[in-house]
């Protein structure tokens, strides 16, 4: 595996610290998403019996006393909607940079393609079709 990520670092040239962000705000979405997740128990506590004194509710309340809240119902919403809507925004963010290190990635390569094309021998131009050079730019 690692020898695959040293022939796409050195052949398509993608910047390590690109990779980086990325692998870094995935993390952070995966942290968030858990979060959420264990949010939710006290909420559903709260819907069924009441509070309970476990871990995570003792966390959340002192979350909520940082901040000067009482731990309830509608807090515990706001707070999931925050967190989710966070994540959402983190989300589209990674994607929109994915995207935009595909493209680049395929504009280089069909730079360095053409490039390539434009300075070969007219013997090997001529004995290609149309259609095998146009597959050839497009992919």
């Amino acid at each position: 595996m690692i020898k695959n990520l040293r022939v796409y670092f050195e052949y398509l040239e993608i910047d390590k610290t690109k990779i980086a962000f990325i692998a870094f705000f995935l993390l952070g979405i995966s942290f968030l998403e858990g979060i959420s997740i264990v949010s939710i128990l006290p909420t559903i506590q709260f819907l069924g019996d009441g509070m309970q004194n476990d871990n995570i509710t003792l966390h959340l309340t002192k979350f909520f006393r940082y901040f000067n809240l009482n731990l309830n119902i509608k807090n515990l919403i706001i707070l999931l909607i925050i967190i989710i809507s966070f994540k959402a925004f983190l989300i589209l963010t990674v994607k929109k940079k994915i995207g935009y290190e595909i493209a680049e990635i395929a504009q280089r390569l069909r730079n360095k393609l053409t490039s390539t094309w434009l300075y070969s021998q007219w013997s090997n131009i001529i004995d290609t079709t149309q259609g095998e050079i146009t597959t050839l730019v497009t992919v």
